[in-house]
Parts: C-alpha cells; structure tokens; sequence
C-alpha cells in the first residue's frame, strides 16, 4: 500500500508560505449578482471564527471547487489520488458495493504537528495565520488549494486503525499511521481530553463516506500564481548554490545526494506557484461559481474566509471583527 495521504495527493513542496495579511486585501468586492439582503442574512448566520477548536475542514485543489460543490465531499477508496473525478452516481454505485469510501479532512486544535511551529516564522505584518491556513495541505499556495469548512455533528469518532476497512457511515476516526489498534487499549480508560488524540495534519482524520453540500459551512481561499522567469531563476541559483556548498562541505557525499540535476530542478521550481499579490479575479470566479450552484438553494450559499481568518465576502471583515460579531451574535441567540 503507498503512503496515506491526508489528500489524495502528492506531497507538497517543502517551503510553506510566510506572508500572512491583517486583514483583507480587497475591502470592495462587488459581483454582478449580488446576493438580496435576505440571503446575506443567511450567510451570515454560518460565519464563525475558523479557528475555533473542533472546526472540521477538508483541502482541496481551487479547480476542484465545482464538482464538491455540486455534490459534497466524495470519499475515495483508500489508495485512490483522483478525488472528485467521478459524477454522483458513479460514486454511488462504487460505496454500495466496497463499503469503502473515506474523505480525509483535519479538526482544528488536534494537529500535533502546529505545535512544532516557530511563531517568527509565522508571523509578520501584526498578523497571523489562522490554523487551518498553517495545516499542511492549504499552507502550500504552490497547489492553489482551498479548504471546505463543514459540520462534524452527527459523526461519530471511532477507535484509530492503520488502514480503515469496510466501515460505517456516519464515522470518522484518525488516519495517522502513529496510532493503530493497540490505542483502542488505551482509550478504553482515557478521560474526554486524552481522547482527543491529535494525528499530524499531513495525514489527519477518515470518515465514511460522504459530505453534503448542505452541512458545508464555509470556504477559506487563498491564490496562487505562476513564477516569473525571474523569481524561476532567482530560486534556481539559491538551489544550485545551496547544493554545491553541500558538495564542498561533503554533506552531499555523506547523505548520498546524487548529482545536480538542472532540468529536473528547473521543472521542479516551474510547477510550484507562489501567492498571488492580486487574488481579486480568482476570488470573484469562486463567488460567482458558489452564487450559480446554489442559486435555487439560497441557504447554501456560503462565507468565504482568507488563511488568516479575516471575511472576505458577502461582507469583508478582519479576523477580530468575526470574533466580536460572532460573539454578539450567539449572545443575542442566547437571550431569545
């Protein structure tokens, strides 16, 4: 079996983004179907703080927005890459028959891996990264990824196993390869809080076997772009310089490093993109989209976040600024 994913990818290049924003870019975002005020009503009433614990998320490709959309979160067998490549009825056909079908996602606030951060590498600018935004499958603008916000409740989390067979619907459990069966021993006496067992985020959580569009609850978006020739050969020479100083100290011989590769490096620096400075476009492309799917079904429209927290749209706040109306919010709820 190769190597479990968190999703159905390749692994992601190993330098992350370090540019956070304190709040967003585009305070004026207008689209030519603007949603009636009874429909921001209802958009607004999903916004949270998306770094609040127990947050379920899922990462995907920006150009894999439409079909999850359109259908909800998919659940592949267990070594499939192609996430999302099907129509619904296919995947229907595939979980009736296997009973096995898992859509990998994280939980904010049980990614071991976050710990391990150094804060000044993460933060600039007087802001920082929400926690999904720093999870290893939406940190890597180089994929273009977005990531689906959705609702845990009703899910129930099952005992960690290496590789999950044929299992229930309705269920979840942690896919990291560090806990396996024996952990059933252990939380068989656990309190609640040792329960929580935290996977690192490259590998997260399953569950089976499908996520409707109807329990999404928002989208954090990021954009990337192509390199310039420029920023192509600037990383190039950084590469280049950095292996033969490995050369000439003999770390290249003694961890085995074969010989520099220019084409390959080349191709490797071309394929990943950075952050786009000018995200507005794409950004508009993902409102329109959401608006066009969920046009009959206006409660289903969703929030869009930035990788910091702050809302970028049907109303542009900073990350604060959704903590304090959240707050007020679920006061007022609470008064009723």
């Amino acid at each position: 079996m190769g190597e479990i994913r968190n999703n159905p990818e390749s692994s992601p290049e190993p330098e992350p983004e370090r540019e956070p924003q304190s709040a967003p870019e585009n305070p004026e975002i207008k689209t030519e179907n603007e949603p009636s005020p009874e429909a921001i009503e209802k958009i607004m009433a999903k916004v949270q703080d998306i770094n609040e614990k127990g947050t379920a998320y899922h990462a995907l490709r920006r150009n894999w927005a439409e079909p999850a959309l359109k259908n909800g979160l998919l659940g592949q067998e267990w070594d499939k890459r192609e996430e999302h490549k099907f129509d619904a009825n296919e995947w229907g056909r595939q979980v009736h028959k296997t009973k096995d079908s898992f859509v990998h996602f994280n939980i904010v606030g049980r990614g071991t891996d976050l710990e391990d951060f150094d804060e000044n590498r993460l933060v600039a600018n007087n802001g920082q990264k929400a926690e999904i935004g720093m999870s290893t499958w939406v940190r890597y603008a180089g994929h273009d990824r977005i990531a689906i916000i959705f609702d845990l409740t009703g899910y129930t989390e099952l005992t960690p196993r290496n590789r999950p067979q044929k299992t229930l619907n309705k269920t979840f459990r942690v896919a990291d390869p560090e806990f396996v069966d024996e952990t059933k021993d252990v939380l068989a006496t656990a309190t609640a809080e040792e329960k929580q067992l935290r996977p690192d985020t490259e590998y997260g959580f399953v569950l089976s076997h499908r996520v409707a569009p109807r329990l999404f609850r928002g989208i954090v978006f990021q954009a990337a772009r192509e390199k310039t020739e420029e920023e192509v050969q600037k990383q190039f020479q950084i590469i280049k310089a950095n292996y033969e100083d490995s050369v000439r100290t003999g770390h290249a011989a003694r961890f085995n490093v074969g010989e520099f590769n220019e084409k390959k490096t080349l191709e490797y620096i071309r394929l990943h993109k950075v952050k786009d400075e000018n995200p507005q476009p794409k950004l508009q492309e993902l409102i329109a989209l959401i608006s066009e799917i969920n046009k009959n079904k206006p409660e289903q429209i969703l929030p869009i976040y930035d990788v910091y927290g702050n809302l970028l749209w049907p109303k542009q706040m900073s990350h604060n600024e959704v903590k304090q109306f959240v707050a007020e919010r679920d006061a007022k709820k609470q008064e009723k």
